[in-house]
């Protein structure tokens, strides 16, 4: 039985689809295609007409503490960010795409539409320009949030137990995913 369920996971037209989504978003096609973009252009507008918001309140910490920092920020705007694209009939038509796969793997994480992948990007963008973290310290963020995501939507069957409270565990991950 495990073999079969294997092959379903694994060997799937749904599988390929999100290897693909994987190949854009993770090599970086999406970030110097559509995001590099957009970011540059924030940021001239927050240095021309809101430089204020370049607090840099993580700069003293030492680099393990800013990338800590970062990470519970992260998480804490995304439960946010997905709870509103729930929530918002609009952004549900977008979002909708991540959740059309029910049998999870650890590439399911990468299947979003370009719109909600960019609107959780620019969601993002003023709270970590009020950190103010150097871009080494985003990177390791973004890379261990994406072995936390990867675990998330994995077809592991563990939970965290009484931690599932606060943080989401493949289990909890897979009834969210459901049908």
């Amino acid at each position: 039985a495990a073999r079969k369920d294997w092959r379903v996971r694994y060997g799937s037209r749904n599988f390929r689809i999100d290897l693909l989504y994987y190949v854009f978003y993770y090599s970086g096609l999406y970030h110097v295609l559509i995001f590099a973009w957009i970011y540059r252009s924030l940021e001239s507008l927050v240095a021309s007409y809101a430089p204020v918001l370049q607090m840099n309140f993580l700069a003293g910490l030492p680099p393990w503490a800013q990338i800590v920092a970062l990470i519970v920020a992260a998480d804490f705007l995304g439960y946010w960010n997905h709870r509103i694209k729930h929530a918002n009939r609009y952004l549900w038509a977008f979002h909708k795409i991540h959740h059309s796969q029910t049998i999870l793997t650890a590439v399911t994480n990468y299947r979003f539409h370009i719109v909600d992948e960019t609107f959780l990007r620019v969601w993002l963008f003023i709270p970590f320009q009020i950190l103010g973290p150097g871009i080494e310290m985003w990177l390791w963020a973004d890379f261990i949030m994406a072995w936390i995501l990867l675990a998330q939507h994995s077809d592991w069957r563990w939970s965290y137990g009484r931690l599932g409270r606060v943080f989401v565990s493949p289990l909890f991950h897979r009834r969210h995913h459901s049908t």
